[in-house]
């Protein structure tokens, strides 16, 4: 049986202390999305335009500032795992 939620993501799938990366999709000069990683400090619930939001707060090891990014828009770094390719 599917488990049902009240909210929109996962809390379950990450702790404080992953290692975590994201796209940038704000840079509008860029054809491509820059990878960003960091380190969850804290997930938690946030009730935005009529519901809860599954999110968590990260500080960004590139830029050295802290974020509030949804879950579903995050991937944790394991162990063996490459995000960045070598170009050239």
């Amino acid at each position: 049986m599917k488990k049902t939620t009240n909210f929109f993501g996962k809390t379950d799938d990450f702790r404080p202390g992953d290692l975590v990366f994201w796209s940038d999709l704000a840079k509008k000069r860029r054809l491509l999305p820059s990878k960003k990683v960091g380190v969850v400090s804290e997930v938690f619930l946030k009730h935005v335009g009529g519901r809860d939001i599954a999110l968590a707060r990260v500080y960004c090891l590139k830029d050295e500032k802290k974020y509030e990014i949804p879950l579903i828009t995050l991937k944790r770094i394991d162990k063996n795992k490459t995000i960045y390719s070598k170009e050239g």
